[in-house]
C-alpha cells in the first residue's frame, strides 16, 4: 500500500519538480549572461579630461592639461579634494 501511495505522489511531484528546475536554470542563465556585460568597459582612447577650467567652466579638451591632472593625482596620492585648474607650459 505504501509503495502504491509513493508511486502516485511521485507521478505528480516529479514532473512539477522538473519544470521548476528548468525554470530555475533558465533564470540563472539569463542572470549570468546579463552580469558579464556589466563588468566590461570600453578601452580608453584618451586621458580623462580636466573638468575645471578657468573660472570653474568646462574647458576644451587639452592633452597637456589631462597629463598634468594625472601627475597631480599621482603626486598627492589620488586625493580628489585637490583640484587641478590650470597649467602654464613654456
Amino acid at each position: 500500500m505504501s509503495g502504491l501511495g509513493k508511486g502516485m505522489v511521485g507521478t505528480v511531484t516529479k514532473p512539477v519538480a522538473g519544470v521548476l528546475d528548468f525554470a530555475s536554470g533558465t533564470a540563472s542563465a539569463i542572470r549570468d549572461t546579463s552580469k558579464s556585460h556589466v563588468h566590461r568597459r570600453p578601452m580608453r582612447v584618451r586621458r580623462p579630461r580636466c573638468c575645471y577650467g578657468h573660472g570653474g567652466l568646462l574647458a576644451a579638451y587639452s592633452t597637456q592639461s589631462a597629463e598634468a591632472q594625472e601627475e597631480l593625482l599621482r603626486i598627492n596620492g589620488h586625493n580628489y579634494a585637490e583640484r587641478f585648474v590650470f597649467v602654464f607650459w613654456q
